[in-house]
């Protein structure tokens, strides 16, 4: 079904609880990394160019991390309007790479999920998966129990690939989505000469909010963003880039099949390998493919392994079938 989007004002949205058919109500918590160029309104903007009516609101004091969302007065409110599709979780930038704070991502997801369902049965939570800084390095924060750090990570994608994991882990186990838009920029920085960071290398540019955009479209929609409405500065040639950049990373591949296989698989990919882990002991078959469906690997094993996958870049889908149950769990992931 075709969903028909305008943008209104918080004031309408809280006014007026009726919403019309297709209309889709979106609620993002986060910080500075969803409020700096305003992400919410860039998505409108994006669906109501393709007639699509999107309602929004959002809480992002700077730095907040879940768990005070999942405390905070105003998040809390917002979620108890009810009536919201999908609530969008995003969490202090530092916090999900350094592992001793790590449970707290966990903890604030749950919470607030627990809260969103109770008021919104049949809304969905999407995890937006952030960005790595520009040039990496050691992230050290303290939230209440002591300075904490990360590793010292060597560039943005290995800061990048610590953030994928955490939001993935916590996707998994609290079934939720995922908007993969650190995995876009990972693509598009490796692929582009475009800047994505502001300068203070840490917050996104409007290239960079603009592509996470692109990915949130493309994620609720299930379509492509392409020739859809680009902020002026943006320029149409970028735009293009973005908006299919956007849809590479996002998309529903070509070999798409659905996941009928309870979660239970860890996956990384380090030095041109992929690494499979998991305390199951099920036979499985895992087959490799790139973004157009080609099969650049596949094994059999019980338990975990490591596949090379040197021939694979950009995206990648990994498909992994239980032998015996025919059971299969598919995931899209980055090279």
């Amino acid at each position: 079904m075709r969903r028909f989007f305008t943008i209104i004002t918080l004031l309408l949205l809280i006014t007026n609880n009726i919403k019309a058919q297709g209309d889709v109500n979106i609620l993002f918590l986060g910080n500075s990394y969803t409020a700096v160029n305003n992400l919410p309104q860039l998505v409108a903007k994006i669906a109501e160019s393709n007639g699509k009516n999107v309602y929004y609101a959002s809480s992002t004091p700077g730095g907040h991390l879940l768990l005070q969302h999942a405390e905070n007065s105003t998040s809390l409110n917002l979620i108890k309007e009810g009536n919201w599709d999908y609530v969008v979780l995003q969490e202090q930038s530092q916090l999900p790479t350094i592992e001793y704070y790590r449970s707290y991502m966990e903890k604030g997801w749950q919470m607030l999920r627990d809260t969103t369902m109770k008021y919104n049965e049949d809304a969905q939570m999407i995890g937006y998966m952030t960005w790595g800084r520009r040039y990496g390095g050691q992230q050290c924060a303290n939230y209440g129990e002591g300075t904490y750090c990360s590793v010292a990570f060597e560039d943005f994608n290995h800061m990048q690939d610590t953030l994928a994991s955490a939001y993935n882990s916590c996707a998994d186990k609290f079934g939720s989505m995922i908007a993969p838009v650190g995995l876009a920029w990972k693509y598009v920085l490796g692929d582009s000469d475009l800047v994505l960071h502001s300068g203070d290398n840490s917050h996104p540019s409007i290239h960079g909010s603009y592509l996470a955009a692109c990915v949130f479209y493309t994620l609720i929609f299930e379509e492509s963003p392409e020739g859809l409405w680009f902020p002026e500065e943006i320029g149409d040639k970028d735009a293009t880039y973005l908006q299919k950049a956007a849809y590479t990373v996002t998309g529903v591949p070509t070999m798409t099949e659905e996941t009928t296989m309870e979660s239970g698989y860890q996956m990384f990919i380090k030095d041109g390998k992929l690494n499979i882990e998991t305390s199951k002991g099920n036979e499985v078959t895992v087959r490799v493919y790139d973004v157009r469906g080609v099969e650049v690997a596949a094994e059999e094993f019980a338990g975990g392994s490591v596949i090379d996958i040197e021939g694979a870049k950009g995206v990648i889908i990994v498909k992994i079938t239980d032998k015996e149950t025919g059971d299969t769990e598919v995931r899209k992931m980055l090279r």
